[in-house]
């Protein structure tokens, strides 16, 4: 009897994180509007090479942006997507990317928090 108990706190102990980790998931890539014009701007500049289509970091903790907000003030985002920032191997998109969707993109992930 002690092991069908043992089985069965087991069986839910696994539904459970797995429960958890889904729902988890799932909150983290509807923080991300894929419709929004600033989605739009960031696929287009090849962003998601790196940064993933949830803003999830492809690169390592530093590339993941879905709190970027939190970390960086927006001057700070601009200058990075500017000079870019060769500790973390980003690279500079000034002259690149056009000025107005610079300005778009870093009040868009100054937004993440």
């Amino acid at each position: 009897m002690s092991n069908h108990r043992n089985f069965v706190l087991f069986a839910f102990s696994l539904i459970f994180i797995f429960t958890t980790a889904c729902a988890q998931n799932t909150s983290e890539s509807d923080t991300v509007d894929k419709n929004s014009s600033e989605y739009k701007i960031y696929k287009k500049n090849q962003c998601i090479s790196c940064h993933g289509t949830d803003l999830e970091g492809r690169m390592g903790p530093l590339s993941n942006l879905q709190q970027v907000g939190s970390r960086l003030e927006k001057e700070e985002i601009r200058s990075i997507l500017l000079q870019g920032k060769e500790e973390t191997h980003m690279p500079g998109y000034e002259g690149i990317i056009e000025e107005e969707n610079i300005e778009i993109l870093s009040d868009w992930l100054s937004e993440m928090e």
